[in-house]
């Protein structure tokens, strides 16, 4: 049977011909709150561990957060009668609510300085902090949503072509294909190796010559890439690099950078363990480089190499 998938409230649901609803449709994330169910399913493990697995000890938390759940839910209710207008049935519907959240505000205040010192104080500090880092949260949002918006004409000034530097530890598969990407935004490329006690890295000045110069002349590729090596005396990388490039920014004020990263993606989340580098390496970059350099990955896959291998 034919079907189509509509949005309300921002969740996707499929749909038949016949208007009946058929299934959820999962999103990028999974179901919906799959995060936060995960999050909560830690905790109540985490609970029952403390705990020592006696339930009972349990029901203080359980009360207090029932109770709050039923006195903010008549508070809700409350607020919503006082936008209606004054019809006599909406003011009866808020003084309902309003005797309800009284009676579960009374029995909450009870619960928590009776049971304060048998588990309530948890519930109490738990909820406390969560709305406290809740309206942090929010405000930072607001503050950082305030300083983004723009509502002008799109800024065309002071539009230069950037400066592409690469870091390279060898020039391999993933080295060539960051290079030729550089080749291919900008006529300004340089590329960059920390040569270090210790660090596994090829001499590229002896086959830089050969596999790079060469080919771009015969090709009558214009201008020609050029290739600095840093000398550190220790494992000192991200320091070295770091102060190279700040240094070439502040000789070019007038033109951006680009920070091209050659970086080999794993399949697997437990390879990222063993493999490192290039995601540390933008997180110093986006974090101590500064607002005129900015940072692009070319990425590789070994997986898709094997496969056009094979074929």
């Amino acid at each position: 049977m034919p079907r189509r998938v509509i949005e309300v409230d921002g969740l996707q649901w499929e749909v038949s011909v016949s208007g009946r609803v058929t299934q959820y449709v999962k999103d990028e994330f999974g179901l919906v709150f799959t995060r936060g169910i995960l999050l909560l399913s830690a905790l109540v493990a985490v609970l029952l561990v403390v705990f020592r697995g006696i339930t009972d000890r349990l029901i203080p938390l359980f009360a207090v957060g029932a109770l709050l759940a039923f006195t903010m839910s008549q508070l809700g209710m409350i607020a919503h009668w006082r936008r209606q207008s004054g019809a006599l049935e909406s003011r009866a519907k808020l003084a309902i609510n309003a005797v309800g959240a009284a009676a579960t505000s009374c029995a909450l205040a009870i619960v928590v300085v009776s049971k304060f010192t048998t588990g309530a104080w948890i519930s109490a500090f738990v909820i406390v902090g969560f709305v406290v880092v809740f309206r942090q949260v929010k405000g930072y949002n607001e503050r950082t949503a305030a300083l983004r918006r723009t509502d002008g004409p799109l800024a065309l000034s002071n539009l230069s072509s950037p400066l592409v530097v690469i870091p390279l530890r060898r020039l391999d598969r993933v080295g060539e294909k960051a290079l030729r990407f550089a080749l291919m935004i900008s006529k300004d490329v340089r590329v960059v190796q920390v040569q270090a006690e210790e660090m596994d890295t090829d001499d590229l000045e002896a086959q830089w010559r050969e596999r790079v110069e060469e080919p771009i002349r015969r090709a009558a590729f214009e201008p020609m890439p050029s290739l600095v090596v840093i000398r550190s005396p220790y494992r000192q990388f991200y320091e070295r690099f770091l102060r190279w490039l700040r240094r070439l920014a502040d000789d070019h004020p007038d033109r951006p950078v680009i920070v091209v990263i050659p970086e080999l993606v794993h399949r697997r989340w437990y390879q990222f363990l063993l493999s490192y580098r290039a995601t540390r390496l933008k997180a110093k970059l986006l974090l101590d480089g500064g607002p005129r350099i900015s940072v692009l990955s070319t990425p590789w896959y070994p997986d898709d190499a094997d496969d056009r291998a094979r074929r």
